[in-house]
């Protein structure tokens, strides 16, 4: 808006005034014309009335830098319990190994994401425009969602690369935050078309629901921020059996091999 106005007043005095003047002052009554008017006439300014202000300058903080700060606590909970999945796998079957996972993986989420709002609330960051006194509730499911979303797929993809290449763990985790982030700090239809990928990144949702509960937006699309962020939840924990067997094998035949006998070994 600010590049229109500066484009409009160029036209402006540039072409428009010089026109507008030349036309009057050919006129035989071009004495009546007062040079106070010609004056005000070439100030002319656009003004602004913006009906969503956004004056609190410590919201930038859960809608950018924050979800980067999500993604990585996903990776660290499954650092922290490798060495227990590890134990666990040796004395469960593999169907009691997954519904395990799941409920060790959840039940983190619920309290890392708890622990994730609450830094947000110790900074005093107001919760209630959209959704009043229950703004924080809100705030918390939405991001128990999000770290499910994501956590879920960085657990998948993981159990593979350390089962396969474990050096290439970076490299993942790297390329799962640019491809989250680089299509969620900026409104969609400013960004360039390759970014449209991104209405179906985990982030870029998250981030819609945010502005939503920190800025009292439009909630028209929360409903398909909401599904999204369901659905790969459910694809995740879908896909996650087949990345346990396939890292599982993986394992068992490096144990075989170094071992000489016959144990079991599940991904962590």
């Amino acid at each position: 808006m600010q590049q229109l106005e500066t484009r409009f007043q160029k036209y402006y005095v540039r072409e428009y005034l010089p026109s507008l003047m030349s036309n009057v002052t050919s006129n035989d009554n071009d004495a009546s014309v007062n040079p106070e008017n010609w004056a005000s006439a070439g100030q002319l300014l656009f003004s602004y009335n913006d009906h969503r202000p956004f004056t609190d300058r410590i919201v930038m903080a859960p809608l950018q830098v924050g979800l980067i700060y999500c993604i990585i606590l996903t990776v660290l909970q499954l650092a922290l319990y490798g060495k227990l999945h590890g134990e666990i796998a040796k004395v469960l079957r593999p169907k009691h190994i997954l519904i395990y996972r799941l409920l060790i993986s959840w039940a983190t989420f619920f309290f890392l994401s708890l622990g994730f709002c609450t830094v947000s609330a110790i900074f005093r960051i107001d919760f209630t425009p959209a959704f009043g006194k229950g703004g924080f509730v809100v705030y918390w499911m939405s991001t128990w969602l999000v770290m499910l979303a994501v956590g879920g797929a960085n657990e998948n993809v993981l159990s593979l690369i350390i089962a396969y290449c474990p050096p290439y763990l970076s490299i993942w985790l790297i390329t799962w935050i640019i491809l989250n982030i680089s299509s969620s700090f900026y409104p969609m239809a400013l960004n360039n078309n390759f970014y449209r990928y991104g209405y179906v990144m985990p982030i870029h949702n998250a981030v819609d629901i945010y502005k939503v509960i920190f800025l009292n937006l439009t909630k028209r699309k929360m409903g398909r921020n909401y599904g999204i962020l369901v659905a790969w939840v459910v694809l995740n924990t879908s896909l996650m059996p087949f990345c346990m067997k396939i890292a599982g094998k993986k394992n068992a035949k490096e144990c075989h091999a170094s071992r000489g006998s016959c144990c079991r070994c599940l991904s962590w």
